[in-house]
């Protein structure tokens, strides 16, 4: 079965998202670098890059952080 291919980073503004990025990755637009979003994920989590999130995270609590960011349909 043929592998999916997707473009990374997405070149695309999301609504919503009050980070100023031009291309905008899952990385930096919130699990990780999106300094507007930092307050909010603190509640839920800390990591310093991806793998660290993955590795060390529930997953539940990422999913939380993405749903009170208000992004989950976004998804």
């Amino acid at each position: 079965m043929p592998r999916a291919v997707y473009p990374t980073p997405i070149p695309a503004k999301i609504s919503g998202v009050p980070c100023n990025y031009s291309l905008l990755t899952v990385e930096n637009i919130i699990l990780i670098s999106c300094v507007d979003f930092d307050i909010i994920r603190q509640n839920f989590y800390t990591a310093s890059n991806l793998k660290d999130l993955f590795h060390n995270i529930d997953p539940k609590r990422i999913i939380s952080f993405v749903h009170a960011i208000r992004l989950t349909n976004k998804l």
